[in-house]
């Protein structure tokens, strides 16, 4: 009989360790994906200021490369995800997104209205850039510079 009632014991004792084990656990950096960076854990990038009309950024090692993009009103933004998890690029205002995009997927958003746009991965909230259009426009193809100027090539 003493063992009968040293068995009903142990089970709600085992049973209050493992959910407080198991909370744990999900409270600590295992929900995060392997490779993704935590708050504070970046690794410093060099800013990217473009005058041309289309610029790309790349989504790789859960980060935005470049992260500190400046470009010119009327420039055509082009994300592509290098990584194998999906990624996606929204503003935080909730202007624009690229949707998500999965492995080897591109979306480019053209910016007409200067201004700094803050965007972050929704599905990984630490991978976070900023955009900066400013009013200057974009540079212009010089085949078309020659024909708007009546000069055939």
């Amino acid at each position: 009989m003493l063992w009968l009632w040293n068995r009903r014991k142990l089970f709600p004792l085992l049973l209050l360790i493992f959910i407080v084990v198991g909370g744990l656990m999900l409270t600590t950096s295992n929900h995060y994906h392997k490779g993704s960076h935590r708050s504070g854990e970046l690794r410093p990038q060099t800013p990217v200021v473009s005058d041309a009309r289309t610029v790309a950024v790349d989504i790789r090692n859960f980060d935005f490369f470049p992260r500190e993009l400046t470009v010119a009103a009327g420039a055509r933004v082009t994300w592509t995800n290098r990584d194998v998890a999906p990624h996606d690029a929204t503003e935080e205002a909730a202007g624009w997104s690229t949707g998500m995009l999965r492995q080897g997927d591109s979306e480019s958003v053209v910016f007409d209205t200067t201004g700094t746009y803050r965007y972050l991965c929704t599905i990984h909230p630490t991978m976070r850039a900023t955009l900066t259009v400013t009013g200057r426009g974009p540079a212009v193809d010089p085949e078309v510079t020659d024909k708007i100027a009546g000069r055939d090539l």
